[in-house]
């Protein structure tokens, strides 16, 4: 009897171990990374590598927390502020590679958006 008991926990103890293992797991969204450059187009492009975007303050309007803006080597001249979400990354090509410049009346060319409980990577 001392020997079925034995073999009812290590059948039990594997049973454990293999619903752990075969659990479901959350995976992590790969963020998704959209393109601006210089000749881009905001009306034709959808922020692909080889349809970029024209402006910033588009892309940031287009896109949400977890993904990458990307800004292609060139000087950008921006004309509207630009409101970017919590959880937006903006990445160039380098020093003196990618440059923003702003063409506008507003304080500020860029916006950082966040409710105030809310914490981000801005």
């Amino acid at each position: 009897m001392e020997r079925s008991n034995r073999r009812s926990i290590f059948g039990a103890i594997l049973l454990s171990l293999a619903a752990i293992a075969l659990k479901p797991r959350a995976t992590q969204a790969v963020p998704n990374t959209f393109y601006v450059a210089t000749d881009g187009s905001d009306a034709t492009g959808d922020g692909s590598a080889t349809k970029p975007w024209k402006t910033l303050a588009y892309a940031a309007d287009n896109t949400r927390a977890g993904n990458v803006i990307h800004l292609k080597a060139g000087t950008f001249l921006e004309t509207r502020p630009t409101k970017l979400a919590v959880g937006v990354d903006i990445e160039g090509e380098g020093t003196d590679r990618t440059i923003v410049r702003a063409s506008l009346d507003s304080s500020y060319l860029i916006t950082l958006l966040s409710r105030s409980h809310e914490t981000g990577n801005q």
